[in-house]
């Protein structure tokens, strides 16, 4: 099954589907291990388009208050 290890994320008016290992990174849960294309939450934020290249996760953050 494609789908079973996905999550939705509501936030306000806005979601996201995130792998489970993805929403695990981003939400700062240790993992004993991690497929070598989940690398940190920045590379997680900005696969999505939810972080221009030159913008950190804190500055991103900063900003959406």
């Amino acid at each position: 099954m494609r789908n079973r290890d996905k999550l939705i994320v509501f936030r306000g008016e806005r979601y996201g589907i995130f792998e489970t290992h993805e929403f695990m990174v981003l939400a700062g849960v240790p993992l004993r291990t991690l497929p070598p294309h989940k690398h940190s939450p920045e590379a997680i934020l900005r696969r999505f388009g939810c972080l221009p290249p030159d913008v950190t996760p804190l500055q991103a953050f900063e900003e959406n208050r």
